[in-house]
C-alpha cells in the first residue's frame, strides 16, 4: 500500500520489484490520482504483466479493507499553507489498522521533522531504516493495541 502516494512513484517502483503481485496507491487529492494514471501510463512498459496496480480517492482514515504486508508512505507535512504535525500520526494510524501481523510502515520524511513521538504512540518498534543529511526513512512495527 502507498500511502498518501502523490503521483505514484512510489507504488511503480515497488511494482517493479520481483516479490511484489499487489499494489493500492491511495491519495486524498484528485490531482494525484490523476497524476497516478500519468505515471502508470507514462511507465506502462516497465511494469510486470502479473502485478495489479490499483489507485484510490480516499482520505487517510478511509483505506480499503484488506490487510497488507507493507505500506509506503512520503507523508505530507503540510496541510495546505500549514504545516500540521500531526499528519504522520493519522497516516500511522491508519497504516496500522491495515497491517498484517509481521508487516512493516516505512515513512520517508524530512529530516528535521521530530516524528519518533508520535510514531511511537502508534508502534511499539520504531527505527531509522536510512537517513542521509535531508531525509530519514522510518520502520514500523508492531502496532499498540
Amino acid at each position: 500500500l502507498d500511502l498518501g502516494a502523490g503521483a505514484g512513484i512510489i507504488g511503480v517502483a515497488l511494482a517493479t520489484l520481483p516479490k511484489i503481485k499487489r499494489v493500492h496507491m491511495v491519495d486524498s487529492s484528485w490531482a494525484a490520482l490523476e497524476a497516478m494514471q500519468r505515471t502508470l501510463a507514462a511507465n506502462a512498459a516497465c511494469l510486470p504483466a502479473d502485478t495489479q496496480i490499483t489507485t484510490l480517492h480516499a482520505e487517510v482514515g478511509e483505506l480499503p479493507r484488506d490487510a497488507f504486508d507493507l505500506i509506503v508512505s512520503n507523508p505530507p507535512f503540510h496541510d495546505g499553507r500549514e504545516e500540521d504535525r500531526e499528519l504522520i500520526g493519522r497516516f500511522a494510524q491508519s497504516a496500522a489498522r491495515v497491517m498484517r501481523p509481521r508487516a512493516c510502515f516505512y515513512a520517508v520524511c524530512n529530516k528535521h521533522l521530530p516524528y519518533r513521538e508520535p510514531l511511537s504512540r502508534v508502534f511499539t518498534k520504531v527505527d531509522v531504516a536510512w537517513e542521509d543529511n535531508r531525509f530519514r526513512i522510518w520502520a514500523c512495527r508492531a502496532p499498540r493495541t
